[in-house]
């Protein structure tokens, strides 16, 4: 008596010829295919299937559904309930080269009658939606900034005077408080001022970057560096980490302070986020070749970044912080470049970063910025 041949071999017909009709559309398509009978045996792939999975034919045929896709008992359940009519179909798999990638995906039960009887199949369409997903999450984080956005010149603007008249009546209080007051009293008002400090501090790293960084009047910028050092230097050190703070005496410059103060919070604030206790962060700030330049160095001592990391980290939206909006370090950037500098970074994983801007304190294209040594 001749052996009914295997579901595998019964399949290979006229239908699954590779030059049969229906083959060659299936293998046309920008979609990925995959044929598989109820115990998860596949028995075809098309070749944008092979492209998503990165895996050829011949490898796919010899897996299991479950292995490249879901399990069989998922597609069961999925095509039994009914679930994917109601809901988009999406899940995480892992390829054979280890790489992660997101699908969306449709199964369809397909009835198929021999001579052996009727056989029950499952086609699987997918598409690696990865990309798609990483741009929805940037469109729908860029919506939730935009509406900050909108409300932020009021916030700013509402809080902006009753700061200014708190910090004024802590100084009055600090200036006029008597020997016979305890320092208890003092340092509370110290503290209070500090915090009132930093919170006016976050304003302007919040919104400060979006104005222009050069002006028609000088201003003191080896102060505002120095006052914006001493107020984030709370925060590292409730942190256990080291601040160190060189700035060089300079005179004025026709730079906005607000605008400097607000470019070292954000390139501050990241370094803090990058340290652990025990860590270090040194600002440094000068005048360089005959004071043609301002040069403002920030160095940590944090956990770095890989290159692959670096490559992108003053794109809009880049971040590896969990609830961070990847918008800093890129107006950092754009404003430091609008003015006629550059913005700098050298990051080493486990060793830690430096982010150096260089300033030219004449107008862009007057003076031409030194090349980093390298």
């Amino acid at each position: 008596m001749k052996a009914e041949p295997a579901y595998s071999e019964r399949l290979k017909g006229d239908f699954l010829k590779s030059n049969a009709p229906a083959i060659q559309i299936l293998n046309s398509l920008n979609t990925g295919v995959i044929v598989c009978n109820r115990f998860g045996e596949i028995s075809f792939s098309n070749l944008y299937a092979s492209g998503i999975l990165k895996s050829s034919k011949e490898t796919i045929a010899k897996c299991k559904v479950k292995d490249l896709l879901l399990p069989i008992e998922e597609i069961t359940e999925i095509v039994k309930t009914g679930s994917q009519e109601r809901t988009r179909q999406e899940k995480n798999i892992q390829l054979q080269n280890g790489e992660e990638i997101t699908i969306g995906y449709h199964i369809s039960e397909v009835k198929e009658t021999d001579d052996a009887g009727e056989n029950l199949q499952f086609a699987i369409t997918f598409q690696d939606i990865t990309k798609w997903n990483a741009l929805h999450r940037d469109r729908d984080r860029l919506l939730k900034i935009a509406t900050v956005g909108d409300v932020l010149p009021t916030i700013l603007h509402e809080l902006k005077n009753p700061l200014a008249a708190i910090t004024t009546a802590v100084e009055v209080l600090l200036e006029e408080v008597e020997e016979i007051s305890t320092k208890e009293t003092k340092g509370s008002l110290q503290a209070i001022l500090s915090e009132i400090r930093r919170m006016k501090l976050v304003f302007e790293g919040i919104g400060a970057t979006h104005r222009e960084l050069r002006t028609q009047h000088v201003m003191a910028v080896d102060e505002a560096i120095r006052e914006a050092v001493f107020v984030l230097n709370a925060k590292a050190k409730s942190a256990g980490i080291t601040l160190n703070c060189a700035v060089d005496n300079m005179p004025p410059l026709f730079l906005n302070t607000a605008v400097v103060r607000a470019i070292l919070f954000n390139l501050l604030s990241n370094a803090i986020d990058a340290c652990r206790s025990g860590d270090e962060i040194s600002v440094c700030a000068g005048l360089k070749n005959d004071t043609s330049f301002l040069e403002l160095v920030v160095a940590d001592t944090g956990c770095g970044m890989p290159e692959s990391v670096q490559a992108h980290c003053t794109e809009l939206f880049v971040t590896t912080k969990p609830n961070g909006s990847g918008i800093g370090l890129s107006l950092c950037q754009n404003t430091v470049s609008a003015a006629g500098g550059r913005l700098e970074i050298r990051s080493t994983p486990q060793k830690g970063t430096q982010v150096t801007v260089r300033l030219p304190l004449e107008p862009p294209g007057a003076t031409a910025l030194p090349s980093e040594s390298r």
